[in-house]
């Protein structure tokens, strides 16, 4: 194994949540290979905060098995959370205690991008929104954090969105934030909306689409004059592969 990597060549490796659904593997795997296909590197791999195998120090080990000597370690996070800000650091910091000599660089999580906003812009494009009209309305929801940079971060995505779409585009959160979606549908409807496009601003399916999801349906039938549309989540996009890629060049 190699602990230096002034000899060695760079490794990726893409750090995920983790979650008990099993199509949020596929779809971060997926992504995992579009990156592949974008970087020139002889180690790419995904591991995972919780709830999966193999666990962010299994990942490292296994770079250093593929000969690499220096890690990227890229969060497919959307904000720089508590996640973010904690529980990665020290999920990382057994191995640069029992590899000192081991580059492992950890770079920042997605943020707001402009990538993200076309992903967004294709995702009302597939719900059938084109053209702003009276009455309609988009929600980007957010999963919510007692940290405001995710908070920040949405809205900075929805100002954007608007300012790109010409749709006015509000905020909601499910959790640790306010405002939360009945609240935000309930505004809505209260001004006039007759057709609300939910956007789950969410990586990947899991528990907390499901959510989303489940949500969704409670308000159609609380609110059955207006139309409420529950669109497509970000998905391993291509967009997410090249704000990775990119994150790896600038690591260089």
């Amino acid at each position: 194994m190699c602990e230096s990597g002034q000899d060695y060549p760079r490794g990726l490796l893409l750090l995920g949540h983790g979650s008990d659904e099993p199509a949020f593997r596929e779809e971060i795997e997926r992504l995992s290979g579009q990156v592949k296909e974008m970087v020139s590197l002889p180690f790419v791999d995904v591991a995972y905060l919780e709830r999966l195998d193999p666990t962010i120090a299994t990942g490292v080990e296994r770079g250093l098995a593929a000969g690499v000597g220096e890690i990227i370690c890229t969060p497919v996070f959307l904000f720089a959370g508590q996640d973010i800000k904690g529980k990665l650091p020290d999920a990382l910091s057994p191995s640069r205690a029992k590899y000192p000599n081991l580059s492992l660089l950890l770079t920042r999580p997605f943020g707001p991008d402009g990538r993200l906003v076309e992903i967004l812009q294709e995702r009302m494009r597939e719900a059938g929104l084109k053209r702003p009209g009276s009455g309609e309305r988009v929600i980007l929801v957010g999963r919510g954090s007692s940290d405001p940079e995710p908070a920040e971060g949405l809205a900075e995505l929805a100002e954007m969105l608007q300012e790109r779409s010409g749709f006015p585009v509000n905020i909601a959160f499910l959790d640790g934030a306010d405002p939360d979606l009945p609240i935000v549908i309930g505004r809505e409807v209260a001004e006039g909306a007759t057709s609300i496009l939910v956007l789950p601003c969410l990586l990947f399916r899991g528990v907390i689409l499901n959510r989303v999801a489940r949500e969704v349906e409670s308000l159609r039938e609380k609110h059955p004059s207006v139309q409420i549309v529950l669109g497509g989540h970000l998905g391993p996009h291509p967009n997410l592969a090249r704000i990775i890629a990119e994150r790896v060049r600038d690591a260089v």
